[in-house]
This record gives C-alpha cells, sequence and structure tokens, in this order.
C-alpha cells in the first residue's frame, strides 16, 4: 500500500479527551498515531466530518533536560475530516493548539 500523506505518521498511543461544545458531546480515548497536522483516535461518540471539537492531548515526555516528566499538554481546535468503520475511528486535522504546561528549565 502506498502512503498518501506528506507527513509521516507516528504510531503514537497517547490520551485525548474530545469535546463538541455544540451539544456538549465529551469523550476520553487514545490515538492511534498522529502527526503535526493531526491525529486518529478510536470514538464511543459518532463524531461526523466537519464537526469542530477541542481536544486536550497528553503527549508522552518521559524525559526534558535529564529527569522525568510525565507529559506535554495541548489543548487544540480540531476538525473532524474522516470517520471510518463501525468502532466510529476518527481523523481530526489540528486547526490550532496552546501548550497547558510549561517545560521544566534546566537548573544551573
Amino acid at each position: 500500500m502506498t502512503e498518501r500523506r506528506d507527513l509521516q505518521r507516528l504510531q503514537l498511543r497517547c490520551a485525548v479527551s474530545l469535546w463538541k461544545p455544540s451539544d456538549g458531546t465529551f469523550t476520553r480515548t487514545m490515538t492511534e498515531n498522529l502527526n503535526s497536522r493531526g491525529f486518529l483516535c478510536l470514538s464511543d461518540k459518532p463524531y461526523m466530518p466537519g464537526d469542530e471539537l477541542y481536544a486536550t492531548l497528553e503527549l508522552p515526555a518521559p524525559y526534558w533536560y535529564g529527569g522525568l516528566k510525565g507529559c506535554l499538554t495541548l489543548q487544540c481546535q480540531v476538525e473532524v475530516v474522516r470517520v471510518k468503520g463501525q468502532d466510529f475511528g476518527i481523523a481530526c486535522r489540528i486547526k490550532g493548539y496552546t501548550v497547558l504546561g510549561q517545560l521544566a528549565s534546566r537548573s544551573s
């Protein structure tokens, strides 16, 4: 199978919370893969292409400057671009994001 995407997808499972403000739908799940433009996850809610959502991504960041730090949290505005299968696999395009945590700086 030929890869059609111009960015490599990372097979990275990280926690993601999805919220649809127009109707209050909320779900918490895990990504299947992601890249700098978006991610794929499974949802127990039937989102539709074109839905505008807020997503909180918890990216694993086990080491920053030599110390254990846990995760980097991003608050994103996303758009559902594709839904596949009966298990509600949804592909989301990241439209914008804010970093919710500060990375620790190296102590002198």
